[in-house]
């Protein structure tokens, strides 16, 4: 047996002691009198992870590699049933109740379980879920369903009812707008793109947790669906087809001292360029202007969207600061505004959301200034808070409506003392009007953790799927609950402005 391996030893009711060693399968009897070898295999299996054994005396396998199946031989090593596809979702990605999946983080991994009446458990790893299968089945009858630790999450703006975290793929085709339900069917997993990552894709975090996964997915004007995914440090661009595997298209060029490329709502990929010695950050939009024969996108040479000086309490994007895994997003609102976002807690007399012209050289506004968690849009950092480590996420905007995440690990909460994750989401009118704040913060729950809590959520997304809709937030869970949380913003576009001017001191009459 390889050492640090699980699951590859079982006892049979008889007595008898049923081992993997390497790609072998081996069965031992007589364990009393001193162990004989009454069994060695290799037939019909391609990398064996894990076993157990049935009341008839046979075993059931865990075959991973090529494989990606469950199965079954009786007591003399005979080939008795197989459960799943061979492959697994190598070359289909759509998930069913007999397909399996092993991969997990560092390789392969599973463990199974038989009853008395013939029936199986075993967990289909990259799937996150435990599947049942009655004797004799084909199907599972039967599942327990999870998402462990998850950091990377998006949602398709030109598809919506498709919600993605890591590689999986969850639709909701009935209502996706319809609130969630405890313990309701409503957001099915439909495909996992994991199992037919071309190799080039792979790397340590190609599983379904932590960092790994689509960083975006965006159905174009084309009616194809596109992602990004980082890779060893490097992006790249890919295609997730109506059918068979996900298909790669082209690494994206590392553009030098610029931040991480983005994918935007309509195609556009966009980055920010610092200038050290002009003191300047500049924001460039590489449109998307169409796509080729092979129905590959085709950009546009990047364009200057805006340039804003970086003084000393302006909110640039600060070189450095861990932002999750999508890297700064430059939003453009619909009245033309380019948001900026600081997402560090370096400082004490900062402001952390700002927005110029389209083609501007200068901040229109300034809004989220440094200070405790007031509720009003103050954002804290070591200034006054020694002990928070991360701050902002990404800012995101949708109409004129933006929102940023900030995260909040280690912060103190002013209110009590505590320690733990401030989870916290701010909404701000593109004009710079602070419109509110929402999360729930570790320190403050009383209750079970659940809806709301979604504990150091790095990812965010911001969907309005109608001109004056409400406004769905959707946010990753490291570790409150697990899953993905939704807000749902109702009213935020019927927000109205009333505007006066008063000489300080005076009484001002809003009209």
């Amino acid at each position: 047996m390889a050492g640090g391996t699980l699951n590859q030893i079982a006892m049979s009711s008889a007595g008898d002691l049923w081992v993997i060693s390497g790609a072998t399968l081996r069965r031992y009897s007589n364990l009393a009198s001193g162990p004989g070898l009454a069994l060695t295999m290799s037939s019909g299996l391609s990398s064996p992870l894990a076993l157990a054994a049935d009341a008839s005396g046979g075993v059931w396998v865990a075959d991973g590699g090529a494989s990606q199946q469950l199965k079954h031989f009786d007591v003399n090593g005979t080939a008795a049933g197989v459960i799943g596809a061979a492959g697994g979702y190598a070359t289909d990605p759509a998930v069913t109740s007999g397909k399996l999946c092993f991969k997990s983080a560092g390789g392969e991994r599973t463990a199974l379980a038989t009853a008395a009446d013939g029936s199986i458990w075993v967990v289909d790893t990259c799937n996150n879920r435990m599947l049942h299968f009655a004797a004799s089945a084909s199907n599972s009858d039967a599942q327990v369903a999870y998402l462990p630790v998850v950091y990377t999450s998006t949602v398709d703006h030109g598809n919506p009812q498709c919600v993605y975290a890591n590689f999986l793929q969850f639709c909701n085709t009935t209502d996706h707008t319809a609130a969630l339900q405890p313990g309701g069917a409503a957001w099915p997993l439909v495909k996992n793109w994991l199992g037919g990552l071309p190799a080039g894709l792979v790397d340590a975090n190609a599983h379904n947790d932590g960092f790994g996964g689509l960083t975006v997915v965006e159905t174009l004007s084309n009616g194809r669906t596109y992602g990004l995914m980082t890779v060893n440090a490097q992006q790249y661009v890919v295609e997730l087809p109506a059918s068979g595997p996900l298909r790669l298209i082209q690494q994206l060029a590392p553009v030098s001292g610029a931040t991480t490329t983005v994918m935007y709502e309509n195609g556009d990929l966009g980055y920010a360029l610092t200038n050290t010695i002009a003191a300047t950050q500049t924001v460039y939009r590489l449109s998307l202007t169409g796509f080729n024969g092979s129905g590959n996108p085709i950009w546009d040479s990047a364009v200057s969207q805006a340039r804003v000086p970086m003084t000393s309490g302006s909110p640039y994007s600060r070189a450095g600061v861990h932002t999750g895994v999508v890297g700064p997003r430059f939003p453009k609102t619909a009245s033309g505004r380019v948001v900026f976002f600081d997402q560090s807690v370096c400082c004490s007399l900062n402001f952390h959301l700002g927005a110029a012209a389209l083609n501007g050289t200068s901040w229109l506004w300034l809004a989220s200034p440094s200070g405790p968690l007031d509720g009003v849009g103050a954002y804290q950092t070591r200034g006054i808070d020694g002990t928070v480590n991360y701050g902002g996420t990404v800012v995101v905007a949708s109409a004129n409506h933006i929102v940023y995440g900030y995260r909040g690990a280690n912060f103190t909460d002013t209110k009590n003392g505590k320690i733990g994750y401030a989870n916290q989401f701010m909404h701000f009118d593109d004009n710079g009007l602070f419109l509110g704040q929402f999360g729930e913060a570790t320190t403050q729950t009383v209750r079970p953790i659940g809806a709301q809590l979604a504990s150091d959520p790095m990812s965010l997304t911001l969907v309005q799927e109608s001109a004056g809709g409400p406004l769905y937030v959707y946010s990753s869970d490291e570790s409150g609950h697990g899953g993905i949380h939704r807000w749902k913003l109702n009213g935020a576009s019927a927000v109205s402005y009333k505007t006066g001017s008063v000489l300080a001191g005076g009484t001002v009459t809003l009209n």
